[in-house]
């Protein structure tokens, strides 16, 4: 196995079962190997024993999956080296790893790697920091970060609230919660310009990241060239539920704490209703603008046992109003390609990173060569 060595790449994280029995502890030998799943969706623990050298303590768990917002804990054996600079000088090309000064008293962890334009930003999602990008659940596995790194510059950051374990919850400072899309969108926007990480921008936006990065381009649409959505949470999601139905799934789905957290008052909580309805009014007032884009959408269904007892008819409904909305993404852009990950559910860069990788690299170099965008994937 070979470990990378630049100081923005996690390594293979390995898993132990921890004694809660929705927690997965992994600990890596280097720094910044860690991440937390927590968002909306599924990983199975299935897919995190792979990765683990003690994998008959987790083939007891394997058979159930949990959900994103009490997934596993991925520790890693010593803090990552940041620098915090109240004017920063992040190069346009190699490594960088700090805290940038957005002002206000207010710092964000931020990393980049390789070298190229445009310059791609990773969007995770609900309470995920930058590590998810790298992550490395299979031996093998090439990571979204470091192989986007290898053919354009690539960036990814923290947003307040995100963590990686109980021992480290963020890096990013702190603010008042709950907060919604548009003040995220206004964060990003500010540690990109006193960063000056070059644009134009092409986005690779996860779950709830989705909605981050398509409000960004409808905000400031001469930044955004192109935009890659995994399996990206979408407004039509909501109307595809009723009333009830959708209630249910915000309490689940956003609103319960990580357990284990519950004391972590900073922890990334949004008011997911707000945030939607912002998305709405910026796809009437400024609907995206032509741009390549493609859609990748789970091709294996939430498992929701979890959560149980539900409506029985529960799962089979949010599984069509997922896919209904992710059909819905697809229009939002002449000649969109849209690719179904059919070994994924939820987190399709972590399960199967290639796909996430090459649909970057196609929207990278439709930016670069127009003529190179077909609509076939």
């Amino acid at each position: 196995m070979k470990y990378p060595t630049t100081p923005v790449v996690a390594v293979l994280l390995c898993c132990t079962a921890a004694a809660a029995p929705r927690e997965v502890t992994c600990e890596s030998p280097c720094s910044r190997s860690s991440a937390i799943l927590s968002n909306l969706g599924l990983l199975t623990l299935q897919e995190l024993s792979s990765a683990a050298p003690k994998k008959k303590e987790l083939e007891k768990l394997s058979q159930k999956q949990v959900p994103e917002t009490t997934e596993g804990t991925f520790k890693r054996d010593s803090a990552p080296q940041v620098v915090s600079q109240s004017s920063p000088t992040v190069p346009a090309s190699g490594d960088f790893s700090g805290l940038i000064d957005i002002g206000a008293g207010r710092k964000i962890y931020l990393e980049c790697s390789g070298s190229g334009s445009p310059t791609v930003i990773l969007e995770s999602g609900y309470r995920n920091d930058a590590d998810i990008w790298s992550a490395e659940l299979e031996p093998g596995m090439s990571p979204v970060f470091s192989q986007v790194a290898k053919f354009t510059r690539v960036c990814a950051y923290d947003r307040p609230g995100t963590f990686l374990d109980p021992d480290r919850l963020g890096r990013s400072t702190p603010v008042p919660m709950p907060r919604t899309a548009r003040d995220l969108v206004s964060d990003l926007h500010a540690l990109l310009h006193t960063a000056r990480v070059p644009g134009p921008y092409v986005f690779a936006a996860h779950s709830f990241g989705g909605i981050f990065a398509r409000l960004y381009a409808s905000t400031y649409p001469n930044e955004v060239v192109g935009l890659v959505l995994v399996d990206a949470l979408s407004e039509n999601v909501r109307t595809g539920l009723t009333p009830e139905r959708w209630k249910l799934y915000v309490n689940f789905g956003f609103t319960k704490p990580t357990p284990g957290l519950e004391k972590y008052k900073d922890i990334e909580t949004l008011d997911v209703n707000a945030s939607l309805d912002q998305m709405e009014k910026a796809t009437n007032t400024e609907p995206l603008r032509p741009m390549p884009l493609f859609v990748l959408t789970q091709g294996k269904p939430f498992d929701l046992s979890p959560w149980q007892p539900l409506p029985a008819d529960f799962p089979s409904t949010l599984n069509k109003a997922w896919h209904s909305a992710q059909d819905a993404l697809v229009t939002l852009a002449p000649n969109a390609k849209h690719k179904i990950a059919t070994r994924s559910s939820h987190y399709i860069q972590a399960r199967e990173p290639q796909l996430v990788i090459d649909a970057i690299k196609q929207v990278v170099e439709a930016v670069r060569n127009p003529a190179t965008w077909t609509t076939a994937p």
